[in-house]
C-alpha cells in the first residue's frame, strides 16, 4: 500500500511521548511517512521541556498543555 506524498510547505508537528523506544521510533516513522514532523520524548518531564522549548507544536496554549503533562506525572 502506498502511503500518500506530503504536500509542499511546512509539515504539523506531533509529540510523541512514549517510554519504549520501539514504540516511539515505530510512530516516528508512520508519522513521518504521513507528512508530520514528529518530535519524540520518553517520559513526562521530556515532553513538558519540548513543550516549553517548541512553540511551535499545535496546541493552543503550550504553557497550559505542560502544566497538564506535569499534574498528571506521579511524583
Amino acid at each position: 500500500m502506498a502511503l500518500p506524498k506530503s504536500s509542499p510547505g511546512p509539515r504539523p508537528r506531533v509529540l510523541v511521548v512514549d517510554d519504549e523506544e520501539a514504540l516511539r521510533h515505530l510512530l516516528h516513522v508512520i508519522l513521518e511517512r504521513n507528512g508530520y514532523e514528529p518530535v519524540e520524548a520518553a517520559d513526562g518531564r521530556q515532553a513538558i521541556a519540548r513543550l516549553d522549548a517548541d512553540p511551535d507544536l499545535p496546541d493552543d496554549d503550550p504553557p497550559a498543555a505542560a502544566m497538564a503533562v506535569a499534574a498528571a506525572m506521579p511524583p
